[in-house]
């Protein structure tokens, strides 16, 4: 037996096994102590993720949903990709948006304005105020000679391109998407050749603008020398194009319409929509294909929402939030770190290059509008802090001069700094324009009459904005007018109108409730005015004319006179218009007056003076809409010639009485009319409809002693009204005070 002393104090004894045992622990000691230590595990490699937003109208808006989703389970986004809604949503989210952010901007929008063109009457200037007055349509085309030049969609886009702008103005001066917080691309069609056109730099709204343009609907966008429409027709959702981004994983959210079924298929809208929807059904078909592996694709139950239901958005966001939860076992595989995905967060919502100071600003010179014309009408200053509401403001002042499709700013940085580009984009159909307008009236006891109104007008005769308008009547009126309309300053305030006119017309004579004759009356003027705009709310005009009115019986007695009158005078005219809609108001207010002065000296037969005023004002509680009006006539104690009278009688005008059934020198009327808006028309037809009600009380009188109240005729009316796209539509019962009634169907406007 060997023995082992330890310190040389303790012996200690062992066998052979105990011994091998012993020298191999030690020899496991030292191996350890001289290995070299292991190499940790390498990190795994984060997969790239891509995200591809279908387009869909009003359905898009789901995707916002998906992406609250996705940043609860902390999915980073590598790479996002969107056709039509789903580029607005994806642009918005790569220019540093969140989801919350994108949801506060959109869902509280009046689409029904966004997708208009037409400005808010309150913003117009006076003058494009007065043409609603005329029955006029609101479609508008052009004219090269005799050939009609139509554009290229019914909307431009105006609103929405500004819209877009300001959504992604912190992305401003980015041209390269792969620069944006997330890289991003748009998918649009080229309308010639039908072919995907992916775009990847340029102007982030532009972009995503051409994306959503709907053929027919919108009016096509031209970059980089093509025509370019809604992305859906030809990669609604955008699969390979993230594939050759370089994603790894795709997230294909889905939100096509499904097909309508013949019971569905009720209108040209909806045979259109079908349409468009076949073919990105197609599309949606090519592209999903191509979704392999680890893809994941979200399609949000939008069955009940259809593309234009803005009004359903909060909806739309909901479904889109409960179809990506239902994916979200796949998607936790997907979550990033939570230290990780705050440094994707923080990195997503930095705030890009936004002009904090405007350096300078520069205009796109249009061809036909001054550009010191549009610059007078900017009130962003350079060596000031960009303003977005007064930017706004400025772009509208641009666009109601009425020559421009659409009119676009950009924040652009160059070597002077960072700045403004105007780009006004004049109308591709102007400058000559053609507008249809229509009036009818029926009183269902023989008395019908139309007039078809066309009005051509030719803009920018000169640098200043001359302006000149041609109208002709064709029905019961028969006219022919035309007045060249001239600014005599930038500001376009005062202004000169020379204009001449044939007027042809039929009008009834009375006695009592008894129609005995009918006269043709034609008028041949000529006049002169010069006057100044009160902002963009009123005008004054002061003005000369001499006229020539011939009047012969129809309809009546043999012995009837016939008339050749000889008419010269002074005119003034003031008005101030705030009404906000000029078919069915519901704020505001109008006041009228004129006043004529008839003179000898300037070759009138009979001298006289005659002044009318006319007021009206709108409020409106919900639904619930009052309007009340006052109108007063007076021949300031002159001699007013019976051709020369105040009228009452027809719809609203004392509705219990034909149409300019009282005449008389001096004239008091009033009426309070009361509506609701009950439904909505087909946006194709048009917009409201209406139940209503009016109160109506006035006289003429012949003499000054008697005008009083204690003779006042009354009336009172019940109507049911449309706001169509031809013009108000009312089929109305009148009744009066005396027991009189009528049945009304009236097309026009009835103040």
């Amino acid at each position: 037996m060997s023995s082992l002393t330890l310190n040389n104090t303790v012996p200690l004894h062992c066998n052979s096994l105990q011994w091998n045992l012993l020298l191999g622990f030690f020899a496991l000691l030292i191996y350890v102590q001289i290995a070299p230590a292991a190499a940790p595990e390498a990190p795994q490699h984060r997969p790239k993720i891509g995200l591809a937003l279908g387009g869909g109208g009003a359905r898009g808006l789901a995707h916002i949903g998906v992406l609250k989703v996705l940043e609860e389970l902390r999915v980073p986004i590598d790479y996002i990709t969107g056709t039509s809604s789903g580029a607005i949503i994806g642009g918005m989210y790569a220019a540093g948006l969140s989801p919350d952010q994108i949801e506060m901007r959109i869902i509280g929008i009046d689409w029904d304005d966004m997708l208009s063109d037409r400005l808010a009457r309150r913003d117009l200037s006076y003058r494009r105020k007065q043409n609603d007055r005329n029955y006029l349509f609101p479609v508008e085309f052009g004219m090269r000679g005799l050939q009609p030049i139509f554009p290229r969609g019914l909307i431009a886009g105006q609103k929405v391109g500004f819209f877009l702008r300001s959504a992604t103005l912190r992305a401003a001066g980015v041209t390269d998407f792969d620069k944006l917080a997330v890289p991003f691309r748009a998918v649009a069609t080229d309308i010639e050749t039908g072919a995907p056109v992916v775009l990847r730099s340029g102007d982030l709204a532009e972009a995503m603008q051409a994306s959503m343009a709907v053929p027919g609907v919108f009016s096509p966008l031209e970059i980089g020398g093509r025509l370019l429409v809604d992305g859906g027709m030809s990669a609604n959702v955008p699969v390979e194009t993230l594939r050759a981004m370089g994603a790894d994983i795709i997230i294909a959210v889905n939100i096509s319409a499904p097909l309508l079924n013949r019971k569905q298929l009720e209108s040209i809208v909806d045979i259109s929509d079908q349409t468009l929807s076949m073919l990105s059904l197609k599309t949606n078909q090519l592209q999903l294909q191509q979704l392999h592996g680890d893809d994941i694709l979200i399609t949000p139950d939008l069955s009940s929402i259809g593309t234009m239901q803005f009004e359903r958005g909060a909806e739309a966001v909901t479904a889109g939030t409960a179809a990506a939860l239902a994916q979200e076992v796949l998607l936790r595989n997907l979550s990033a770190p939570p230290k990780d995905y705050t440094r994707y967060l923080r990195r997503q919502r930095t705030k890009l290059a936004a002009v904090a100071r405007v350096d300078f600003i520069k205009i796109d010179k249009p061809e036909r509008v001054s550009e010191e014309i549009i610059t007078r009408r900017l009130t962003t200053r350079t060596g000031t802090q960009l303003d977005i509401d007064t930017l706004r403001g400025d772009m509208t002042r641009i666009y109601d001069l009425g020559d421009f499709e659409r009119v676009n700013f950009r924040v652009v940085q160059t070597d002077a700094g960072e700045g403004l580009e105007i780009d006004a984009q004049e109308k591709s159909w102007g400058p000559n324009y053609l507008r249809l307008g229509l009036n009818l009236t029926d009183d269902f006891e023989g008395d019908s009459r139309f007039n078809i109104l066309i009005n051509y007008t030719r803009t920018w005769v000169n640098p200043l904005g001359g302006e000149w308008k041609n109208e002709f009547s064709i029905g019961r009126t028969r006219k022919i007018f035309t007045e060249f309309y001239q600014p005599l300053d930038p500001y376009s305030v005062w202004f000169v109108a020379p204009h001449a006119q044939f007027n042809q017309d039929t009008r009834d004579v009375y006695d009592g409730d008894d129609r005995i004759a009918q006269y043709s009356t034609k008028t041949s003027e000529i006049g002169f005015a010069t006057g100044l705009q009160l902002g963009k709310h009123g005008e004054v005009r002061f003005g000369l004319l001499r006229d020539w009115v011939r009047a012969a019986p129809r309809v009546g007695a043999a012995d009837l006179p016939h008339y050749d009158i000889r008419q010269g005078a002074y005119t003034t005219s003031v008005a101030y218009d705030r009404v906000d809609d000029v078919n069915f108001p519901r704020n505001g207010t109008l006041i009228r007056s004129n006043l004529f002065m008839a003179r000898k000296e300037l070759g009138a037969d009979t001298a006289y003076d005659k002044l009318d005023i006319n007021w009206l004002t709108a409020f409106t509680y919900n639904t619930h809409t009052m309007f009340a009006s006052v109108e007063l006539g007076t021949n300031l104690n002159n001699k007013l010639p019976f051709y020369d009278l105040f009228t009452l009688g027809g719809f609203q005008n004392l509705s219990g009485y034909h149409a300019a059934q009282l005449s008389g020198k001096y004239l008091a009327f009033s009426r309070l009319v009361y509506y609701e808006r009950v439904g909505h028309l087909p946006k194709a037809a048009g917009n409201g409809v209406y139940f209503g009600a009016s109160l109506e009380g006035g006289n003429v009188w012949d003499n000054r002693d008697d005008v009083g109240l204690t003779d006042l005729r009354k009336s009172i009316s019940l109507f049911a009204s449309a706001d169509t796209t031809m013009g108000p539509l009312y089929f109305a019962y009148g009744l009066s005070d005396g027991g009189n009634y009528m049945f009304y169907l009236f097309l026009g406007r009835t103040f």
